[in-house]
Order: structure tokens, then sequence, then C-alpha cells
């Protein structure tokens, strides 16, 4: 009686352990694809910047009005 508790055990264990190890791959992949995330992101808010840096004075004026009526405040942001 006491193999057949131990096999008990030790296939409980196993797939406890099993289990563990696929959370951890799954936690490390998650964490990887949210720094590549930030990245992107990090590097689209520097294009749009530019592009904003570019227009001219009275275009920006515009927009930040727009922002402002739609109550969007972009100028911090910017």
């Amino acid at each position: 009686m006491s193999t057949l508790t131990s096999r008990r055990h030790f296939l409980k264990n196993l797939g406890l352990t099993s289990a563990g190890v696929a959370a951890v791959a799954t936690l490390s992949s998650g964490a990887e694809m949210v720094k590549q995330g930030g990245t992107l992101a990090k590097e689209e808010i520097e294009k749009l910047r530019e592009a904003y840096d570019k227009l001219d004075r009275r275009t920006q004026f515009l927009m930040r009005a727009m922002a402002v009526l739609l109550g969007i405040d972009l100028y911090i942001i910017l």
C-alpha cells in the first residue's frame, strides 16, 4: 500500500512541478513582450514628437486649441 501512496505522491508532485514550469515560461515570455511593447511605444512617441515639431506655429496652435476643446491635454505629453 505504501508504494501506491508513494506513486500517487510522486505523480502529484510531478504535475505540480510541470504546472509551475509552464507558468514560469509563460510569465517570462509575457515580460519580454511587455518590454518590447514599451520600447516600440517610446519609439512611436518620439516619431510623433518629431513630426509635431516639424509643423508650423499656426498648425501647432490649432492642434492645441482642438485638444483643449476636446478635453485632451496633449501639451503636457508633448
